[in-house]
């Protein structure tokens, strides 16, 4: 991690800086507060800064609180080093803005530690920073409607904004995430295709619309499917008109209604005993 020091003691500085580079650190040294300064506001800043209270120039302290006046830029863990260790010294920097306090002379380890505590935090607002990123996108391709929406009380089309009419599962999907596709409800069954709704009402009535196959496609009315099947495919059933017909008799012969022809092999076969019988 490149770091940032600051401090207007030659001496300080260089032992802070060799230090800091003796544990790995990328280190960025400068000797007053105006440098620091532009080093923390300018291009690839350091993310973490150890500054000097008392600089000439700005000093450390005024320095964060800058820092912290800048909302739009990312955040920068700050660390006040001074000889100054009375409570209200440490209060008047932590309330300044900075993030922690190290007095001279300071241990290394233990400012080892706190720089290694600065770096866990920087990570953790660079993880929550890339989630509020992703979450913003997320929010941005979800699509609402809201408002009053004009449709047709007649075909249901909806009027965008163009005065267009447009139907309704193409107005939604082109405003939403949405996707259709077509199925039947028991009412348009009936309607449109009245063999099948026949057959659901005889069904019984606890069968729903959600018992019904899914249509993507138009289907070919059925009807006209079973007049071009061959003879080896189910016949189509008679019209209502030959289902309600009473039963026809020849020859004193009760046929069925619907139209069981009387020149079937079938019935000559067992019509002859009957009629001679009656002849008898």
């Amino acid at each position: 991690m490149r770091l940032l020091i600051a401090d207007d003691e030659p001496f300080s500085l260089k032992l802070l800086a060799a230090t800091l580079r003796a544990g790995g650190h990328d280190v960025i040294a400068c000797s007053n507060g105006h440098q620091a300064w532009d080093l923390l506001t300018g291009p690839d800043a350091p993310s973490l800064a150890l500054l000097n209270w008392e600089m000439p120039g700005l000093e450390g302290i005024e320095i964060c609180r800058r820092i912290r006046s800048r909302t739009d830029s990312p955040y920068v863990y700050l660390i006040l080093v001074t000889g100054r260790c009375r409570p209200e010294d440490v209060v008047a920097g932590l309330e300044g803005g900075a993030d922690d306090f190290v007095t001279k002379p300071y241990d290394v380890a233990t400012l080892n530690a706190r720089i290694r505590v600065g770096e866990r935090i920087l990570a953790l607002q660079s993880a929550l920073r890339e989630r509020v990123l992703q979450l913003g996108q997320a929010l941005a391709a979800v699509k609402t409607l809201e408002g009053l929406l004009p449709i047709c009380m007649h075909c249901k089309r909806i009027r965008s904004e163009g005065d267009h009419w447009h139907r309704i599962e193409a107005y939604i999907s082109e405003r939403t995430n949405a996707s259709f596709t077509h199925g039947l409800c028991l009412d348009c069954l009936e309607r449109h295709y009245p063999e099948d709704g026949e057959e659901e009402s005889r069904a019984g009535p606890e069968r729903s619309a959600a018992d019904l196959p899914v249509m993507d496609a138009p289907r070919v009315h059925r009807g006209s499917d079973r007049g071009s099947r061959s003879g080896s495919g189910p016949r189509a059933r008679p019209s209502s008109a030959a289902r309600e017909a009473p039963p026809r008799t020849v020859e004193g012969i009760e046929l069925p209604a619907g139209g069981a022809s009387v020149d079937s092999r079938e019935s000559r076969v067992e019509s002859r005993p009957q009629a001679s019988r009656l002849l008898d």
